[in-house]
């Protein structure tokens, strides 16, 4: 696989949570590794204690300290989108960092 490029961005919430946005880009011609790394985070999650997975728009994982994220292919680009939320910095940045790294494979 080629090596991914990512761009995000890192704010904290009022009600203090802290919500990253983050994606990797694929070239043209790995498009179809989206699907691939999709279900590898699913498979990923499936069987962690207490995580709740959703398909309504890409996946969506929420886990029982509160923390969540989505990931999705873009519509218009060959990339998977990744929101994450979680209760400080650095909870958010170990549930991002596990999903790249998934996502990465």
């Amino acid at each position: 696989m080629a090596d991914l490029d990512r761009t995000s961005a890192c704010w904290g919430l009022s009600d203090g949570f802290t919500v990253v946005s983050d994606q990797a880009d694929f070239p043209d011609d790995e498009v179809v590794i989206l699907k691939d790394r999709l279900k590898a985070i699913e498979e990923a999650y499936a069987d962690r204690d207490g995580a709740r997975l959703d398909h309504l728009d890409g996946l969506t994982v929420e886990l029982p300290d509160g923390g969540w994220f989505n990931v999705r292919p873009s519509n218009t680009e060959p990339l998977l989108r990744l929101n994450v939320e979680a209760a400080d910095t650095d909870a958010m940045a170990r549930l991002r960092d596990d999903a790249l790294a998934i996502i990465r494979g």
